[in-house]
């Protein structure tokens, strides 16, 4: 399953369909472009210094999109079919939860490290 980048949207088009404000889209955006450091966003920086090995930065990053999103945590979508590697192994998509299993939100892709819009019920439909 391949879907539009989230680079690739504009602030109006992440805010609608994000159901977030222009400048959490804005946030959302610079965090995953890079242009916004994620241990800038509240409370991240001090969930990395609490661990004892540094996190991925990828892991960084979906903490920083979780608070900024205020999502119920990073849940991982697993498919015994498809073996990523040692890491991810079988976790294909990582994504918020929303609470909703039909409701946008952001999602991972384990394989190609690309971050797009969209549900983890649809995913799952398409396997």
């Amino acid at each position: 399953m391949r879907t539009k980048n989230i680079l690739n949207y504009s602030l109006k088009e992440i805010s609608n369909l994000l159901n977030v404000d222009r400048e959490t889209a804005k946030q959302i955006r610079g965090v995953i472009a890079g242009t916004i450091d994620p241990e800038t966003i509240p409370d991240v920086s001090e969930w990395v210094l609490k661990c004892f090995n540094r996190p991925r930065d990828h892991e960084i990053v979906f903490d920083a999109l979780n608070r900024l999103m205020e999502t119920y945590g990073i849940e991982g979508l697993e498919n015994d079919a498809n073996y990523i590697d040692s890491y991810f192994q079988h976790f294909n998509f990582l994504y918020l939860n929303t609470g909703d299993t039909y409701k946008n939100t952001i999602i991972f892709d384990c394989d190609t490290f690309k971050y797009f819009i969209g549900t983890w019920g649809d995913i799952v439909e398409s396997w």
